[in-house]
């Protein structure tokens, strides 16, 4: 992102999704992209992110399956 300083975290690294609230008790879906890219600094805390990442990479191997992508890819885009 242009004029903001980002910062490249891989797993095991929490993203925490909130749906209604950022409380961390209110959280319950918590994924770890195998790299993300942050550039808010607000979003990180002790615990990962709080929120979807700027950039997600996902690697793909052979044993990935169509349905866990497409769970994957609902859970991220929800949470934009």
């Amino acid at each position: 992102m242009k004029g903001k300083k980002c910062e490249v975290f891989t797993a095991p690294f929490d993203v925490r999704l909130p749906i209604k609230s950022k409380k961390d008790e209110d959280i319950d879906t918590v994924v770890q992209p195998d790299i993300c890219v942050v550039c808010d600094p607000e979003k990180l805390d002790e615990l990962g992110c709080i929120g979807a990442p700027d950039l997600i990479l996902e690697i793909l191997s052979p044993g990935n399956d169509k349905k866990e992508l497409q769970n994957k890819y609902e859970v991220y885009k929800e949470s934009v």
